[in-house]
């Protein structure tokens, strides 16, 4: 998750690059320094089966290296954020890894082909903050599904929100997966002036407890929230931005995937 201001614009390129990633970039992932990010909020440690269409991102940019999340949408298709990536991303700077619980053991890491970045993204406002990206080889991951545009989730739905990393704000990562629930919050009490204050557009949706609690944080940006977890789960959110984690007021703001299930769409049919 973005910190509110604190992204930067970026343009769409579409890239190609190598295959499958050898057993020295798997070192070279595990000898990573900490990266400035934190994640789940008051969550608990969950499974990849519980969650098999999460993925890790490994991005490469002139700062360093950061991690990010994501979920499979096709057996060759991640869908993330596009704060997640560089001004200029390139393929060959993203890795990503699926079908493990701890991203530093296990799982199969493959290469990006392309990146598809939304083009009307905004980082001043975090519109369309979403990104495609395209795997160099399909991977056996169970995708999950997109939902209808004119989906409406009932106020204090609960979804499923999953990534690694810290448990509280500004602590350590966490190699194990985990996962919390958060209430769905309506877009009229999310702008309220104590919370977003009008920042929330129609195609944003928010969730977690107006006291504070389990949350998302920005090293889970880009990754899944899920409804139905348990039964018919389809994915109606992307970890997008927020005030630290798990703050009163500060619901986690993520990317409506519903309203932009047609671009999706075009783009995974143009490819």
């Amino acid at each position: 998750m973005c910190e509110i201001g604190g992204s930067r614009r970026r343009r769409v390129r579409s890239v190609t690059a190598a295959v499958l990633l050898s057993t020295t970039l798997i070192a070279e992932f595990v000898a990573l320094p900490e990266p400035a990010v934190a994640q789940i909020a008051g969550g608990m440690p969950i499974e990849i089966e519980d969650v098999p269409w999460q993925v890790a991102l490994r991005i490469r940019s002139a700062g360093g290296f950061s991690l990010c999340g994501g979920a499979v949408i096709a057996p060759e298709w991640v869908l993330t954020a596009a704060h997640c990536l560089p001004r200029e991303p390139s393929a060959k700077d993203i890795q990503v890894i699926a079908g493990t619980s701890d991203y530093l053991a296990g799982g199969r890491w493959v290469a990006v082909r392309d990146v598809v970045v939304h083009e009307a993204y905004e980082p001043a406002s975090n519109e369309a903050d979403l990104a495609l990206l395209r795997l160099a080889v399909p991977i056996d991951s169970t995708p999950i599904a997109i939902p209808e545009e004119a989906v409406e989730l009932p106020t204090g739905a609960p979804l499923m929100v999953s990534g690694w990393g810290a448990t509280a704000e500004g602590g350590a990562k966490s190699r194990q997966l985990m996962g919390a629930i958060v209430p769905y919050v309506d877009n009229r009490l999310c702008n309220e002036p104590q919370s977003y204050a009008g920042q929330v557009r129609p195609s944003m949706l928010c969730a977690g407890e107006v006291f504070g609690g389990a949350d998302a944080c920005q090293g889970d940006s880009g990754g899944p929230l899920v409804q139905g977890f348990r039964d018919r789960p389809v994915l109606v959110g992307i970890v997008s931005f927020g005030v630290g984690c798990g703050r009163k007021y500060k619901y986690g703001v993520y990317v409506r995937v519903g309203f932009y299930r047609d671009w999706i769409a075009a783009r995974l049919r143009e490819r």
